[in-house]
């Protein structure tokens, strides 16, 4: 199962370019077209806060013809008839989130629980058996030796122990190969990796131009995705 698309939708202005980016992420054989609708920021310059329910219209146009998700940030966001959504996805910040978790469980809709960057994986495991999310994305942990940009590593002995010790969170296990490397030479190694000691989901974050206003330093083009899918 593959997850892809941009990682915000910024403006309503970006409607078409959202609409062709589904469009051809569909026809390279994506499964979920993932896109968050609400923003953030770590510091003032990249603080984005995103187009919000007046992106509910376009995600619903790609609900036609794909599966879609979005990240929710507080239980005021949850997508409800007619602007349900097949599935959502509790971000690494708030995956210690325990109330916002109760209530996304509670909705009735597939969702997934990203691991922050510093939770252990005995804490990730615990998080999968109070609530029992529908998967668990591993996004990358805190690396001493990365640079700034680059803070994060993907966890490969953290994900190899979940294989043998837990095969059950292991089958619904998602890889993100974007931020576990904010470096796009490496997105494609990622997924090799890891596909090579038999995870199944995985996810990446693309647009069709490969041009994005937001983590720009990992974003691929759906060619270049295309491209890895094919090896």
């Amino acid at each position: 199962m593959i997850w892809a698309g941009p990682c915000l939708f910024t403006h309503i202005s970006e409607t078409e370019e959202i609409l062709n980016t589904a469009r051809a992420l569909h026809e390279i054989g994506v499964d979920y077209f993932r896109c968050k609708l609400w923003g953030g920021g770590t510091r003032p310059e990249k603080y984005l806060s995103g187009v919000g329910s007046d992106g509910f219209t376009a995600m619903m146009e790609i609900r036609k013809f794909m599966k879609n998700a979005t990240e929710i940030q507080i239980p005021d966001q949850l997508p409800f008839e007619p602007y349900s959504f097949d599935a959502i996805w509790v971000g690494a910040r708030n995956s210690s989130n325990y109330g916002l978790r109760n209530d996304i469980k509670s909705c009735g809709i597939p969702w997934a629980l990203k691991r922050a960057s510093n939770m252990s994986i005995e804490n990730l495991i615990g998080a999968h058996d109070i609530d029992h999310p529908t998967w668990i994305i591993e996004r990358g942990v805190d690396m001493l030796y990365q640079p700034a940009d680059a803070p994060f590593g993907p966890d490969l002995k953290g994900v190899l122990r979940i294989k043998y010790e837990r095969p059950d969170i292991f089958d619904k296990l998602i890889v993100d190969c974007s931020h576990s490397v904010f470096m796009k030479p490496l997105v494609g190694d990622v997924y090799r990796a890891f596909k090579a000691i038999g995870v199944k989901h995985f996810m990446f974050e693309c647009t069709e131009s490969g041009k994005s206003k937001t983590d720009q330093s990992h974003m691929l083009s759906v060619k270049e995705l295309e491209q890895i899918l094919k090896g």
